[in-house]
């Protein structure tokens, strides 16, 4: 997971942020802000495991259209779905 979601990182908020002092409020902050990333990204991985769940009985079907038109397993989905 840790993999996932990637920090982005701006040079000169980066540089401003390291000439500063950091008090016991910036401290609580940050973990409280670690936090709640740990906590969203423990979210994001049950809404996987939830929808792989969900669609496992749809695998077979894209596994077959693949043998039959021998073609990857994602172009028969985006064949399938409807096109706007």
């Amino acid at each position: 997971m840790a993999g996932l979601l990637k920090p982005i990182y701006i040079p000169e908020l980066l540089y401003q942020a390291c000439e500063g002092f950091i008090e016991p409020h910036h401290t609580y902050m940050l973990q409280t802000i670690r936090k709640d990333i740990k906590q969203t990204e423990a979210i994001i991985v049950d809404l996987i495991a939830r929808i792989k769940a969900v669609l496992s009985p749809y695998e077979n079907v894209r596994y077959d259209i693949y043998l039959m038109t021998l073609v990857s397993t994602r172009s028969p989905v985006r064949n399938i779905s409807p096109k706007g």
